[in-house]
């Protein structure tokens, strides 16, 4: 197809042809004020995204449209040319396969870089050679990736270091932000930015610089922020405040001074008193103070990471008599009783102070102190009200502080609240209904099903619930010290499900080594509450509905469950089956072992066999039936029975012929063990 004309320094044609373009383009002009405009949707790309540069105000009566890449249009950067009778798309010298013209000349730019930012010029050519050319400029930016900050120094020291926070990676026609603790940050004097944003440099950091620092980075196609980095400013130790305030004391008080000072790390606290070390401890406690205790007392704090250290030295006084607290009434009931508390002893010129839980008293609705300050009085109490109370008194030469008084106020029950929240159970749950209620002293709990008397706990439970436990439970609370009693009501629906599963077994007690028959099995299996270990003799049938044991051992005595699922409940599982495999006797151990034994001892023969159930015992003597015990008891041996038996040794022997047997024998299997007794071992006693 013939390319439009267009002046040279654009297209290449001849000067006529631009005197015609011209010429045309002119009265072009004075018939129509539309003009030829492109535009960039979107106007900022992201590399990857495709770009459509929709073209506005088309001339009529086209013969096709030529693109370009550049701000004019040149042949050697034509990208394509459409031909509209055709609908045809001639690539161009810088055609890639990504670009694709459209009817209306519009050109989509697919899947762009940034290598296709830049100008694009759009040349149109009617069919009376009249020649229009418009321009646009694409802008295509990366997606940012998600930054992260790097630090010069992570524990900088306060009033000594600076640090430089950078936020990475640099990346191009990028805004860089800061937030410190999550607010954006701004130049300030301790505070400067660089002059792209990317490096926050703290300058001579302080305490206050302590924090999470975050970065952000942002195009006009992408915004990102970082991980949040934390600035840990080691400071300190400031200089130690001591307390309490007072100085004075009097005998017998107890002395607790403690230290603190604001340090990072925490500081390393010790005690001097009159320039003698004492605790290195931040607290120093010394009971029950007598004038040997009075003097200078320091506090050392030290900050091992900052290597400074600072002292507080605090004077102590002892002095006289240590205040204490009288009361009206010491459990008053909330709502209906006041009480005043008096500070004792009453001295003159003295200033008195209250505190409530460590906290100064002033005067309320509902405290009111007396004109000297001894007497504090609560008006009409509540459970708020209950505390440690302590008084102090002060004059011009010493100050003290009563030890606490405990006030105990007296309330509720308030209404009872009952747990779980679910009121709708399954036949075979267990129903454990919780009831709670604030009161003081505890109150007493009782319950009621449907009004009839249940349990008087707290907790009530009900195992294996059925229709018939669905029904009104009410928690009853009482408390015997305010007489006020309180009811909730808890409505509970039995809802039948799947029915619980059951074991049946071909054999509750099978013989060792004996095989049943195997039958098909289903669902999921427990032993002893846990699941199925991998034994080559526990057979499961195809659908685990049957487990079946291959020769049983004694190992396999247990409690054995089966569990049912479907898809719309959980796991219902089945009370425990016990398992009793029969074994033994296995056998018999006859102990001691010693076969020599002293005239006039007392010998005891014990016979042993593991057995289940437990194996029946019995002795023979030289083929006679002696005692049907698993142990042989015969005193006061003689010579004729006396037998060789280590110094020493306490056992009894029996009355036997020289070269007789003793049997002893386990019922079941019947073993027999023989224990062998040769004439030539019988020793006569000499004693």
């Amino acid at each position: 197809m013939e390319t439009p004309s267009a002046p040279p320094r654009r297209m290449g044609y001849t000067w006529q042809g631009l005197l015609l373009s011209v010429s045309l383009l002119s009265f072009w002009n004075l018939l129509t004020t539309a003009q030829l405009t492109i535009e960039s949707v979107p106007a900022n790309a992201a590399e990857g995204s495709d770009v459509l540069l929709r073209v506005h105000n088309s001339p009529e009566n086209l013969q096709g449209y030529y693109w370009y890449k550049g701000e004019s249009a040149m042949d050697n950067q034509q990208i394509a040319l459409y031909v509209i009778a055709t609908q045809e798309t001639r690539p161009g010298s810088v055609y890639s396969g990504r670009e694709m013209i459209y009817h209306n000349g519009s050109l989509l730019l697919q899947n762009v870089t940034q290598k296709d930012t830049g100008f694009y010029t759009l040349c149109t050519k009617t069919g009376h050679l009249q020649i229009e050319e418009a321009s646009v400029q694409l802008f295509v930016f990366t997606e940012l990736p998600k930054p992260f900050i790097t630090s010069t120094n992570s524990s900088p020291v306060e009033g000594k270091d600076s640090v430089a926070l950078m936020c990475e990676p640099e990346t191009p026609d990028t805004t860089y932000l800061w937030w410190i603790n999550g607010h954006r940050v701004a130049d300030s004097d301790s505070l400067e930015l660089s002059k792209d944003n990317r490096t926050l440099t703290l300058l001579r950091v302080t305490r206050n610089d302590t924090g999470n620092y975050e970065c952000g980075t942002r195009n006009p196609v992408s915004a990102n922020r970082s991980d949040p980095v934390t600035l840990n400013v080691l400071y300190g130790p400031d200089t130690p405040i001591t307390s309490p305030p007072e100085s004075h004391f009097r005998p017998g008080d107890s002395l607790r001074l403690f230290c603190h000072t604001a340090s990072n790390p925490a500081a390393q606290y010790s005690w001097l008193f009159n320039g003698r070390p004492q605790s290195s401890t931040q607290e120093l406690f010394i009971p029950n103070v007598t004038a040997n205790n009075a003097g200078s007392y320091t506090c050392l704090v030290h900050n091992s990471a900052t290597g400074v250290s600072r002292t507080t030295v605090k004077n102590i006084l002892v002095l006289l008599p240590k205040p204490f607290i009288t009361s009206t009434n010491s459990s008053p009931v909330e709502g209906k009783d006041s009480v005043a508390l008096m500070c004792e002893p009453e001295t003159p010129d003295t200033t008195y102070l209250w505190w409530i839980n460590g906290h100064r008293v002033a005067d309320s609705d509902s405290l009111e102190l007396s004109k000297d300050n001894r007497t504090l009085t609560l008006l009409r109490v509540t459970r708020n009200d209950t505390g440690n109370y302590e008084c102090g008194t002060r004059n011009p030469v010493s100050a003290n502080r009563s030890d606490p008084v405990t006030l105990n106020v007296l309330y509720g029950p308030d209404t009872p609240i009952t747990s779980p929240p679910e009121s709708h159970f399954r036949p075979g749950d267990n129903l454990r209904l919780f009831c709670h209620t604030a009161s003081n002293p505890a109150a007493q709990y009782s319950w009621l099903f449907n009004g009839r008397p249940q349990s008087s706990t707290q907790e009530l439970f009900i195992p294996n619930v059925t229709a018939n436990n669905a029904g009104s439970y009410t928690c009853l609370v009482h408390n015997s010290a305010t007489g006020v009693s309180r009811t909730t009501v808890k409505n509970i629906l039995v809802l039948a499900e799947l029915p619980k599963p059951f074991v049946t077994s071909t054999n509750s007690s099978p013989v060792e080594g004996k095989e049943p028959k195997a039958q098909n099995t289903t669902y999921l299996w427990w032993i002893n509450g846990h699941s199925l270990p991998g034994r080559d003799r526990l057979e499961l049938s195809k659908d685990n509905r049957t487990l079946t044991l291959l020769r049983v051992t004694r190992n396999d005595t247990g409690n054995y469950e089966c569990g049912t699922w479907n898809p719309v409940m959980s796991v219902n599982r089945s009370d425990p089956v016990t398992l009793n495999v029969l074994y033994g006797p296995s056998p018999p151990i006859t102990s001691p072992p010693v076969s020599h034994f002293h005239p006039e001892a007392n010998f005891c023969l014990s016979c042993h066999a593991s057995s289940n159930p437990a194996a029946q015992y019995s002795w023979l003597f030289n083929g006679r039936p002696q005692s049907s015990t698993h142990e042989l008891i015969i005193p006061n041996i003689t010579a004729n029975n006396a037998f060789s038996l280590l110094p020493g040794h306490q056992l009894c022997p029996w009355e036997r012929e020289p070269g007789e047997s003793l049997d002893c024998s386990a019922s079941s299997s019947k073993p027999t063990l023989s224990l062998h007794l040769p004439h030539s071992q019988l020793i006569p006693s000499t004693e």
